[in-house]
């Protein structure tokens, strides 16, 4: 129905809004400052910055039905024209195939979040499953 249809153009445009503020946020002193102490620490990374202000934007922008963080995050692909960080995303896909030697790299350990490499961390001549996640 046509109800249903400008609901959720509604909708669609208070997420429009949420990611603007979003941007806004991101882009501020103090987002850029808690980015760096992030990345400086041994315990958490620039991730859990996003984390906490994706959560904030969700909590300024209470509304009846609720939005959640993914629904923010799936809009955020959606609007790329709003959001830098989509437009902008450095990630790719990777070079490294199957039968490839793993190259060494920072990992932190799941059980206390202490720094080490991957390659410490392994088990010598045995063979090593890696386990990584994205919150991203």
């Amino acid at each position: 129905s046509s109800g249903a249809s400008v609901a959720s153009e509604e909708r669609e445009a208070r997420l429009v809004r949420m990611l603007e503020r979003e941007d806004e946020l991101r882009r501020s002193e103090q987002t850029q400052l808690a980015f760096e102490e992030a990345e400086a620490s041994a315990s958490t990374e620039w991730m859990d910055v996003v984390v906490r202000l994706q959560e904030q934007v969700v909590s300024e922008f209470a509304c009846y039905p609720p939005v959640n963080v993914n629904e923010l995050r799936a809009a955020a692909l959606r609007h790329p024209e709003v959001c830098f960080w989509i437009r902008h995303n450095r990630a790719r896909c990777g070079s490294l195939r199957v039968g490839d030697a793993a190259p060494d790299v920072r990992c932190l350990r799941a059980v206390d979040g202490s720094a080490t490499t991957l390659f410490n961390g392994c088990g010598g001549d045995q063979p090593t499953v890696v386990v990584a996640g994205s919150l991203s």
